[in-house]
C-alpha cells in the first residue's frame, strides 16, 4: 500500500534511514507504529492507575518498594 508523505516527513523518514538504523522507509514507519502503540499502552495503564486510586485502591510507597526489595533478592546478581 503506497503512502504519501508531505515533503517534511518524507526527508525525516530518509534522515532517520541515513543514521543506518532502519534499513528502508517502512522500517521507519514500522518502528514509529510501534512507538504509537506503546504510547497508547501506557496511557491506558497511566489511567487504570488513576482509576484503581480514585477506587481508593492503592498501596503506600513502603509496601511496593518492600516487595520491590525483596524480589529483587531474588534475582541472580548478574540479572540486568
Amino acid at each position: 500500500m503506497p503512502l504519501a508523505l508531505p515533503d517534511a516527513q518524507l526527508d525525516r523518514v530518509r534522515s532517520l534511514m541515513s543514521s543506518g538504523e532502519f534499513a528502508d522507509e517502512s522500517a521507519v514507519v514500522s518502528a514509529a507504529l510501534e512507538l504509537l502503540e506503546r504510547r497508547q499502552r501506557f496511557r491506558a495503564l497511566v489511567q487504570e492507575g488513576i482509576d484503581a486510586a480514585d477506587r481508593g485502591d492503592v498501596v503506600d510507597h513502603e509496601t511496593v518498594f518492600g516487595e520491590l526489595r525483596e524480589y529483587l533478592a531474588t534475582l541472580p546478581s548478574d540479572a540486568p
